[in-house]
């Protein structure tokens, strides 16, 4: 098997704790075949070496929940650790149409790329608050 699986993860650009991920298809083919204004990018199979690749829809629909913590504060006094909830996360695709990111809109201190709490409208040079940073950055 080669390539990826592209579905539907809603909603987009919306800080949301739960959301559907959506795997359509038509026949054995995944619809999309692509990420919005990426090349076509689909899940491929080859069933003996000599074979030609076939395509492998995957159908499914999930309803999907992101649960972020920040990390614990190590126990003090025989106490037990605390965890706090951190902001959650969303899925960007206006960051980078082609590759959807999951990440955080952060307010920054300095100038950001984006003048709302979503990071869906580009701010002018120098005039933005916030800033996409995908997770694990």
């Amino acid at each position: 098997m080669k390539g990826s699986v592209v579905g539907y993860d809603d909603p987009a650009n919306t800080p949301n704790v739960v959301g559907t991920l959506s795997l359509l298809g038509v026949g054995f083919k995944n619809e999309p075949e692509n990420f919005i204004g990426g090349p076509p990018d689909f899940l491929e199979s080859v069933v003996n070496k000599t074979g030609a690749p076939l395509h492998s829809g995957q159908f499914q629909t999930d309803e999907t929940e992101a649960i972020t913590v920040k990390p614990c504060k190590p126990p003090k006094n025989g106490k037990p650790e605390k965890c706090k909830k951190s902001k959650i996360a969303e899925l960007n695709t206006v960051a980078n149409p082609a590759r959807p990111e999951v990440g955080r809109c952060n307010k920054q201190k300095g100038s950001g790329k984006y003048s709302d709490k979503a990071c869906t409208i580009p701010a002018e040079p120098g005039k933005g608050k916030y800033e996409f940073n995908p997770a694990g950055s």
